[in-house]
């Protein structure tokens, strides 16, 4: 799968992009306090479904309607039909009532067809008692009543098919996605534009899909059509100025540079091949094509008449820029096994700007090869404390077991600090490995004392009475030979 997204701005927490964040917000409360009672509309209607005996009565008919379509319309319902059959052999029809009850394309076409196929007391019957259950429950579900469908097409639903979604995974991806584009479109056009864009967009995508569509009653949701919207303007805005993308293809990515309108016809042949090649697949790729396409037109509504000026790289991009090159030299530097240039590159990187995530393993991997440069100790208590902040024991406790021979000081500092924070936190694994580290750097005995009533009376609040008995004869052993001047334990 190759992902290309531009990526030439950078975040300025200082000046949030408070319109992303709120589109952002909506699509998760949509989905979580409006989407969530889908189910139980669902199983509304299947009990009357099940109630009113409309499974056998459709079950044969369903096995025709699948036939016909697969076989005489092409349409790409192959695995569904595959699936089916065994159910239609046995004649289980209620395994199929999920099925039959949201295909409102096979509701139409009983309509259409049941008067030939049963009496007319049947069809008056079946009628009633499923325009009963579409009307009280499937027409409500979420997609049906919000989402966009070809065969019933309404303004308002133009709009609100993009704050719908069809699970988490949709939802995560497609917000991600927002966040990445929303904040630097924000930051160019502003809030309320980048909004206006983002809604306008959508609803053209979702017309297009419309128009495209090979079933024309299932529904459209999701906001990736009006996030290829804002692709297409992105790249629009910028024209044939060199900016940065960023590309992952399987496992790898990476950042590359290239004219912005060069990519538009590479989304755009990417969305069409996969419509052609992928005719099952629940993606709206036509969506993300017809969003691309009116991206690029708002984009020249921007540029001609309104004179839209694009910035170039801001103060803190231009800062982010001047960073990339810099880390690249001490990169390069180090790829070459030029060690010592690299450090010190690293090293004024870090100084000019301390907790920049790149230089993380770069400088633990240089430095834990100095133990005896000055340095050391300075970064490794950095970097292990920010470890440890995050809760990462697991990797901060090797590191801290290297340092405690060639700086017990510094080591018996960070595996006292791990110890709290890891009792704390209920992690007596990683706070009897800290313990460990501290008694062998021999810091001040009293120290030692301290921590062990610390982790016997932390165990006995767990519950861990074997445990602390452990450590209680631990600490009396400790305590005598100390008071005979022995070496710690």
């Amino acid at each position: 799968m190759l992902l290309i997204l531009p990526a030439e701005h950078a975040v300025d927490w200082r000046k949030p992009p408070v319109f992303t964040l709120a589109l952002i917000v909506l699509c998760v409360l949509v989905f979580t306090l409006y989407q969530g009672k889908d189910q139980d509309k669902l199983d509304q209607a299947l009990a009357l479904y099940q109630s009113a005996e409309l499974a056998a009565l459709e079950g044969p008919q369903y096995e025709i309607y699948l036939n016909r379509r697969v076989h005489i319309d092409k349409a790409p319902l192959e695995d569904l039909l595959e699936a089916a059959k065994t159910v239609f052999e046995a004649q289980k029809w209620d395994e199929l009532s999920e099925l039959m009850v949201m295909d409102r394309a096979f509701f139409q076409e009983l309509v259409r067809t049941g008067k030939d196929v049963w009496d007319t007391t049947t069809y008056e019957r079946w009628l009633r008692n499923r325009t009963e259950i579409n009307t009280r429950w499937i027409d409500r579900i979420s997609a049906h009543a919000a989402g966009l469908t070809p065969a019933d097409v309404r303004l308002a639903n133009l709009i609100t098919h993009q704050f719908l979604h069809g699970g988490w995974d949709h939802l995560l991806g497609n917000m991600i996605f927002l966040f990445l584009l929303g904040f630097g479109l924000e930051k160019i056009l502003g809030g309320l534009r980048m909004t206006g864009v983002y809604l306008a967009t959508g609803a053209l995508a979702g017309l297009f899909f419309t128009l495209m569509a090979s079933d024309p009653w299932v529904p459209l949701v999701g906001a990736s059509g009006a996030i290829s919207g804002l692709m297409g303007v992105y790249v629009g805005l910028y024209r044939l100025r060199s900016i940065r993308f960023f590309y992952m293809l399987g496992p790898y990515f990476n950042y590359f540079r290239a004219p912005a309108l060069v990519i538009l016809p590479v989304w755009l042949l990417k969305e069409v091949y996969a419509w052609f090649s992928e005719p099952g697949a629940q993606v709206a790729y036509m969506a993300h094509a017809g969003g691309l396409v009116a991206g690029w037109l708002a984009s020249l509504y921007f540029t001609l008449v309104k004179n839209q000026e694009v910035p170039e790289a801001q103060a803190g991009d231009a800062g982010e820029a001047r960073l990339r090159k810099q880390l690249s030299y001490a990169l390069d530097a180090l790829s070459e096994a030029r060690f010592d240039q690299a450090l010190d590159r690293l090293w004024t990187l870090h100084e000019k700007q301390p907790g920049l995530p790149q230089l993380e393993k770069p400088l633990t991997a240089l430095l834990s090869q100095r133990p005896k440069d000055p340095r050391y100790s300075q970064w490794m208590q950095t970097s292990v404390s920010a470890l440890i902040r995050r809760s990462a024991f697991a990797e901060a406790l090797p590191t801290i077991r290297a340092m405690s021979e060639p700086a017990p000081r510094a080591a018996g500092e960070l595996a006292l600090q791990l110890f709290n924070r890891a009792l704390a936190e209920g992690q007596v694994e990683a706070a009897e490995k800290a313990f460990a580290i501290l008694t062998s750097c021999q810091p001040d005995p009293l120290v030692v004392e301290d921590a062990l009533q610390t982790l016997i009376a932390r165990l006995r609040e767990l519950n861990l009475a074997l445990k602390a008995g452990q450590y209680q004869k631990r600490l009396e052993e400790w305590q005598s030979r100390h008071h005979r001047g022995d070496s710690p334990v």
